[in-house]
């Protein structure tokens, strides 16, 4: 029971990325105004949002809805003229930044 050997069990591979605390990531894809903010801020994730106050149908139970994210510069809200250093965005508009190797 408590002592259980899993050793035998082989380790996960090639797992894709995934958005979490630390991820650098880009809100919205830049051709449309859907996620809220201007053109396509690019931050670090610093910690899951709050949950919304209405469920979304086909959203799946236990993922975070919304991720906290610290802005690199300035970023905007449509129809906002003050600048954020931070702001929850919905899960759905949050995606990685792609990999770069650092000798480029």
């Amino acid at each position: 029971m408590f002592g259980r050997n899993r050793r035998n069990t082989p380790p996960p591979t090639d797992q894709a990325p995934s958005v979490g605390v630390g991820a650098l990531v880009t809100v919205g894809d830049g051709s449309s105004t859907d996620s809220g903010w201007v053109g396509q801020p690019t931050g670090v994730v610093i910690a899951p949002g709050d949950n919304e106050m209405a469920g979304y149908p086909g959203l799946a139970p236990g993922g975070p809805v919304s991720w906290l994210i610290a802005f690199d510069e300035p970023a905007y809200r449509v129809g906002n003229a003050t600048p954020f250093t931070d702001g929850t965005v919905a899960s759905r508009y949050v995606s990685l930044l792609p990999l770069t190797d650092p000798a480029d």
